[in-house]
């Protein structure tokens, strides 16, 4: 704990009064001998020494006070004292204060030598906690090999207790050491000063370290890390990648390996024979040259993409072969991880699935053309479209297609496609509108011989034209195969590459099935064209048969309609001429008839008043004078049904009903379900004309006992039925006397239909069915009340 200022001071202030009473008694003894500053020496020494500089100076007055003040004359006062005294009293305190400043010198001195010395403990005990942490053996050796410091760790090397070997030579630890890389490498470290690192085995133990050796001030240091199970570790992985690699390297795949940093460092053998390249060729990004430049940024980004994301991946892309040529892979990635979750890399494999993508290409192609051939398109934007399809589906770079000439002599070439962006200008330009013999080139060869035919090598081929053209544009193979209908060969299509391909047969047993359809197609367009000329000379003359059938058709209208006119006018006549017989009969016979009754009605009276016998006959004429003007009467109704509008049709209708029971004693009934109501004069006319006629061949031809009339309203349909039990007859037959014509002429005017038939029971059942022309005025339902 630290010292106060008033202890310091106050220490300072009681050692000066002590030596002031020292003084005193000393005084008496030695006699003005002895000098008064002798006990304020060490007094000043005391103060500074144990409170400091402040507490020395003050002892240096305090000291000088009490001299003046006690020892020096005059004593008991503070009077200027003689120069000898001042002499005294000036030295005291120049001795004093350079006492003062040189114990405060040694005590600050002191002071930090002291913290030195605890800072040096306090990092001896941090160093010796920090090497007593590190894992594994480490220990300091001197210039002797002796042991100067050993961690706690080394108990698990040494072969003593630690204690027990401080001070004693590192030899008597590893007396098997001796004479080893151990030693060497320990030499060199004491007396070259340079440090190494090692794997070291003891055979003894059958144990291997990893040692670091160190120079240091004193000696060295000699860190010694326990590897055993780290380097068995290492074999059994060792093994484990060597039978890996083994069975990798068997397998009918290719095979990598990529570590945490995303960089491949094992390709199996088959890859790299695929590849034609060393493994270390491949290894880091140098696999990815190989790799198509159309395809190396999706390839990548799928193997970053999952390795970021720590997921199994698939892609698919060209890989180039040690052949040159751009195969195609399907690749898949899984990651690697240990038991805690870290990741230790990739592990993925790549097939060559090239066939697979040629088929689909082909079925791709085969399809396409397939659909250009379900198209109704010109000529040029068929083989247009075939020849882009044909040339991208097999990767080939350019196209063309030969027509046969009508007349059979040549061959010539109508279209040309070239894969961008590539123009082939020279090649293309000797080839538009060539024309060719038979067996000349390949689309002359082709045409004579029937079949498809393959060019391995251009520059070989002695039978073609513009071969230097081809390759001068780097044209290298070339196939062809004919458009044919049947045994017809229509034309040719040829294609080139800019690469050596090898004939593939398949290929071209697919593509003349494909140049039979392209036959069949043209064909087909061929006979559409041919139809549709026929079909416009058709149509032409059907126009021109239609101008004449239109002019007899106005002929013909204007005849039907003189026939109708003449028609209607006898239906008039006919009207009119019942109409007069119905005005003569009501209105001169009945009158007559009448007239007659009543003379004979009187001549009966004076007959009967005279009682003549011949009174009772009388009386009878009267009365069949009578029944004949009824008859009469009806007769006229029946010529001349006044006007039926509104419900008279309906009452018309019921009167015929009656008139027929009583006038021909059959039962006769008129059913209407629903009151009905005409407004147009000629439609109920002639429906009533139509019953009335029907009813007449029941009673006349057909001997009816019963009739039925029914008028019934169904929708916007109207029928009227007239339905009897007799036996039929010649008029109720069709085609059969001029009543049935009446009635059908009368139904055809109000645009109805007249049909006759059979009855369930026998008889004869004829139905008149018309539509309601104007429901809210010319044919609706009575209201009932």
């Amino acid at each position: 704990m630290g010292r106060g200022p008033v202890f310091r001071y106050g220490l300072a202030l009681l050692s000066v009064g002590l030596a002031t009473i020292l003084s005193s008694l000393a005084a008496p003894i030695f006699g003005p001998t002895l000098s008064p500053f002798v006990f304020y020496y060490p007094v000043v020494i005391v103060a500074a020494w144990y409170g400091g500089l402040g507490p020395g100076v003050a002892s240096v007055l305090a000291g000088l006070l009490a001299a003046t003040y006690f020892f020096i004359e005059p004593r008991g006062a503070l009077a200027i004292p003689a120069k000898v005294d001042l002499l005294h009293l000036t030295l005291f305190a120049f001795v004093g204060l350079v006492i003062c400043r040189l114990t405060e010198n040694l005590r600050q001195t002191l002071k930090k030598q002291q913290r030195t010395y605890q800072d040096l403990l306090i990092s001896q005990n941090k160093i010796s906690n920090i090497l007593d942490s590190v894992q594994g053996c480490f220990f300091s050796l001197d210039e002797e090999d002796r042991f100067t410091h050993i961690n706690e760790d080394s108990k698990e090397i040494l072969p003593y207790p630690r204690e027990a070997l401080y001070g004693k030579s590192v030899w008597e630890a590893f007396p098997g050491w001796k004479d080893t890389e151990f030693e060497t490498n320990l030499r060199k470290a004491a007396d070259l000063k340079e440090g190494s690192e090692f794997e070291f085995s003891d055979v003894e133990k059958s144990r291997s370290y990893e040692i670091h050796i160190a120079p240091s001030s004193e000696g060295v240091s000699v860190h010694i890390y326990d590897i055993t199970l780290r380097k068995e570790a290492e074999n059994a992985l060792s093994e484990s990648e060597a039978r890996f690699r083994m069975v990798a390297d068997q397998a009918p795949v290719m095979v990598w390996m990529s570590g945490p940093d995303a960089l491949c460092y094992y390709f199996n053998e088959p890859w790299l024979a695929f590849r034609g390249r060393t493994l270390r060729q491949e290894q880091g990004h140098g696999w990815t040259e190989g790799v198509h430049p159309d395809d190396r940024a999706a390839c990548v980004d799928a193997y970053l993409g999952a390795f970021h994301a720590r997921e199994d991946f698939r892609t698919e892309y060209r890989l180039l072969r040690a052949d040159g040529r751009y195969r195609w892979v399907l690749e898949t990635g899984r990651p690697r991880f240990t038991s805690d979750r870290r990741l230790l890399g990739y592990i993925g494999s790549a097939i060559d699935i090239t066939d697979r993508k040629v088929a689909e290409r082909r079925q791709e192609m085969e399809h396409k053309i397939t659909q250009f051939l379900a198209k109704d398109l010109s000529t040029e934007e068929l083989f247009d479209g075939i020849l882009q399809t044909v040339c991208e589906g097999l990767g080939w770079a350019f196209g063309a297609y030969w027509e046969v000439s009508p007349e059979k002599e040549e061959i010539q070439c109508r279209r040309v496609w070239i894969r961008p962006p590539a123009t082939y200008e020279p090649f293309r330009s000797a080839k538009m509108g060539l024309t060719l013999a038979p067996d000349v080139g390949l689309p002359g060869r082709i045409w004579s011989l029937g079949k498809a035919f393959w060019i391995h090598d251009l520059s070989l081929d002695p039978n073609f034209p513009n071969a230097d053209l081809a390759i001068q544009s780097g044209l290298r193979s070339g196939f062809g195969f004919p458009i044919r209908l049947g045994d017809e060969i229509l034309g040719v299509m040829e294609f080139f590459e800019n690469r050596l391909e090898e004939p593939d047969p398949e290929l071209l047993q697919s593509l003349e099935l494909i140049g039979s359809e392209i036959g069949q197609y043209l064909e087909r367009k061929k006979t559409e064209y041919d139809l549709k000329l026929a079909y416009d000379e058709m149509e032409k003359r059907v126009q021109q048969r239609t101008a004449q059938m239109a002019l007899i058709n106005e002929t013909l209208k204007a005849e039907i309609l003189e026939r109708k006119r003449v028609e209607k006018e006898v239906l008039e006549i006919s009207e009119k001429e019942q109409k007069r017989l119905g005005t003569h009969l009501h209105d001169d016979l009945c009158q007559d008839l009448t007239g007659i009754m009543i003379l004979a009605k009187v001549l009966t009276q004076k007959m009967e008043r005279r009682e003549l016998p011949e009174a009772p006959e009388m009386k009878k004429i009267a009365e069949l004078l009578d029944q004949s003007i009824t008859q009469a009467r009806d007769m006229a109704r029946g010529f001349y049904p006044v006007e039926l509008e509104g419900d008279s049709l309906m009452i018309a209708l019921k009167d015929l009903a009656s008139r027929t029971s009583t006038g021909y004693g059959v039962d006769c009934r008129f059913v209407c379900p629903k009151p009905i109501l005409i407004d147009d004069n000629d439609l109920a006319t002639h429906l009533y004309r139509i019953a009335q006629e029907a009813v007449r061949n029941s009673v006349k031809h057909g001997r009816a006992k019963k009739i039925d009339l029914s008028l019934i309203k169904q929708g916007s349909m109207m029928s009227l039925s007239v339905e009897d039990n007799g036996t039929g007859g010649a008029e109720t037959q069709p085609g059969s006397g001029i009543g049935l014509h009446i009635m059908k002429y009368r139904a055809r005017m109000i645009n109805g239909v007249l049909d006759i038939k059979s009855g369930d029971d026998g008889g004869t059942v004829l139905t008149c069915s018309f539509s309601n022309p104007t429901p809210d005025s010319v044919l609706r339902t009575a209201n009932p009340l």
